[in-house]
């Protein structure tokens, strides 16, 4: 028999709609929601962490992940280039990354992360 075992599921109009794993006889649902739009706005990880999703209503571009339960933000969009390349974001509040560009080609070119001021732990 097989340690691994992973069955797709899809809606009426072909999106993912879950994947089933099952391995050691262990089984692990990821699930996946969409809005209006046809865009993923809620996703179901094992163990029932759910992450929502928040589009920029003028660009329709994903602009914060959130985690449902304590509404803390996990990722989020502080800056796009006229190009539509995300040129700065922040993971969990504490940690502000910028993606440097060639302009010319819009390809990155570098990545500089530094810690906010909310930072806590170790």
């Amino acid at each position: 028999s097989s340690d691994l075992e992973e069955k797709y599921f899809y809606n009426n109009i072909s999106q993912k709609e879950s994947i089933t794993t099952v391995i050691n006889g262990l089984t692990f649902e990821f699930k996946q929601n969409y809005d209006s739009c046809g865009r993923p706005n809620k996703l179901t990880y094992p163990g029932n962490y759910v992450v929502t999703h928040d589009y920029d209503p003028v660009s329709g571009f994903l602009h914060k992940s959130i985690n449902e339960d304590t509404q803390t933000t996990l990722w989020e969009v502080l800056k796009i280039s006229p190009y539509g390349k995300i040129t700065e974001e922040k993971l969990k509040g504490m940690l502000r990354i910028e993606n440097q560009y060639n302009e010319k080609r819009t390809q990155l070119s570098g990545i500089v992360g530094s810690w906010t001021q909310g930072r806590t732990g170790s």
